[in-house]
């Protein structure tokens, strides 16, 4: 029972208008307004919700097992002649993780996936 609630609370959060409407931290012109694009930008303080802490907090539970699996199936092939040294600008201090992307779709996804991160703590940081 505890199982189907669950998956039920999860799809809930991410479909529905409600919780994705024009006034949660979580719509796109609000996300634009509030989070800096790159990983290195100060953020000015955000005003969240209780359920923008709920989303965030599962998002930030199950993403990364996502990511990881979604990256396994999708880059499978490594291009040789890619260097992902010469692509960290502004990603210094995650070059443990980036060093082994293999390929620029695969360091563009990796990168982006540490921006959604890192948004989704400072969601938790400024939550109630």
């Amino acid at each position: 029972m505890r199982k189907i609630f669950l998956i039920f609370l999860i799809s809930f959060c991410f479909t529905s208008t409600a919780v994705w409407g024009a006034g949660s931290i979580f719509d796109s012109r609000n996300l634009r307004q509030h989070l800096s694009p790159t990983i290195n930008q100060p953020i000015a303080y955000v005003n969240v919700t209780f359920v923008d802490t709920v989303i965030a907090l599962i998002s930030h539970t199950y993403s990364p097992l996502n990511e990881k699996i979604s990256n396994m199936t999708t880059f499978i092939n490594i291009d040789l002649d890619y260097h992902p040294k010469d692509h960290l600008e502004g990603y210094e201090k995650y070059y443990m993780i980036l060093l082994y992307a293999h390929d620029a779709g695969h360091m563009a996804s990796l990168k982006r996936a540490l921006v959604e991160n890192r948004k989704r703590r400072i969601i938790l940081e400024n939550s109630w």
